[in-house]
């Protein structure tokens, strides 16, 4: 497993967000992609409103789960520092 490094959050700012990380691609920085988003679709029907698009760049499928797990590890060590070491 590599190092988790953590891009600074621009909170609720979506287009910052993705302003930064497409920055940090133009500069050459992302070796491999992947992107997962809820879209925000108010015209579908009520049954389709739940809509994630997901994008993968240069990841194979061994490479999106190699990803993936480490989006997953972040996120377990969040759990732990808000549930057990900040509160």
């Amino acid at each position: 497993m590599a190092k988790i490094l953590e891009f600074p959050s621009q909170k609720d700012d979506v287009v910052a967000q993705l302003e930064y990380l497409l920055q940090m691609a133009k500069e050459g920085e992302f070796k491999r992609f992947v992107f997962a988003a809820e879209l925000n679709r108010k015209e579908l029907p009520e049954d389709d409103l739940n809509l994630v698009a997901t994008s993968y760049i240069n990841s194979d499928i061994g490479h999106r789960q190699y990803l993936l797990a480490h989006l997953q590890a972040d996120i377990t060590l969040a759990l732990v520092k808000t549930n057990f070491i900040d509160g």
